[in-house]
């Protein structure tokens, strides 16, 4: 957009994590870690990922998450934000550059909802996670 510089890594699914992919960027080209986020996952710091992904949260709309994936869309460890913009701008605290990168999902909402179909075996329009024994943190 804007004649800015795409990242070159292969979409994600619609979903991780129970959270619809709004965005996604690689973290190889084009973007340095600069190491000034925090973000510990059971007491262990996450270092540099290759993938950075912005997902609303299925769970808790509104609730935005700024996801640290593994090379195959694996999320290592999220921060949440109120917005986008904000998730955006956090992500470009801890990888100067990224904001040239961003690439927007192209999946439709019926991509997502046949994913959370298969995936979750749940009607995505309900509120599936109220279900007795589902919580979001659930495997696949």
């Amino acid at each position: 957009m804007n004649g800015e510089t795409k990242s070159s890594v292969t979409p994600p699914p619609p979903v991780i994590d129970a959270a619809r992919v709004i965005c996604y960027a690689g973290t190889e080209v084009g973007v340095k870690f600069t190491d000034r986020l925090c973000l510990l996952v059971d007491g262990v710091r996450v270092g540099r990922v290759p993938r950075l992904v912005i997902c609303e949260n299925l769970c808790d709309p509104g609730d935005f998450l700024l996801l640290f994936c593994s090379e195959n869309w694996e999320s290592v460890g999220a921060i949440g934000s109120e917005s986008v913009e904000l998730a955006k701008e956090r992500a470009e605290v801890g990888y100067s550059g990224i904001s040239s990168v961003w690439e927007y999902s192209r999946a439709s909402s019926e991509e997502v909802d046949g994913f959370v179909r298969r995936e979750y075996g749940v009607d995505p329009k309900t509120k599936w996670w109220e279900i007795p024994g589902f919580t979001c943190e659930d495997e696949v």
